[in-house]
């Protein structure tokens, strides 16, 4: 995480285990257009996932972690994304891990 005050660059991955991050100038878009998001695992490329807006699946991301989908929101957008990953635990089948990416849409 940064710390209290620190500026970060606009698409930098903070550390997290799961991050969504912009690829696009997110400051630039309109309702209507199309923005690439980029996912991270631990500060890697997450292939597989599910991105959606407003709960609507859109895509999956690609090899290298990235998906372009549609601005739809004529305000905020926010764009989520669901990683699931096989586990063999006796607690669970599936580790499913999500982020979220949250914008103020240019008018």
């Amino acid at each position: 995480m940064t710390a209290v005050g620190t500026a970060v660059e606009a698409g930098a991955p903070l550390g997290d285990e799961l991050e969504l991050v912009a690829v696009s100038d997110l400051s630039k878009a309109h309702e209507g257009d199309k923005v690439t998001v980029r996912l991270l695992h631990l500060g890697k490329p997450a292939a597989n996932a599910i991105v959606a807006i407003d709960h609507q699946p859109l895509g999956e991301t690609d090899s290298a972690g990235e998906v372009r989908v549609k601005v739809r929101g004529a305000a905020i957008e926010t764009i989520s994304a669901t990683l699931r990953q096989q586990v063999r635990t006796p607690e669970a089948d599936q580790l499913v891990l999500e982020a979220s990416l949250s914008f103020e849409v240019a008018r």
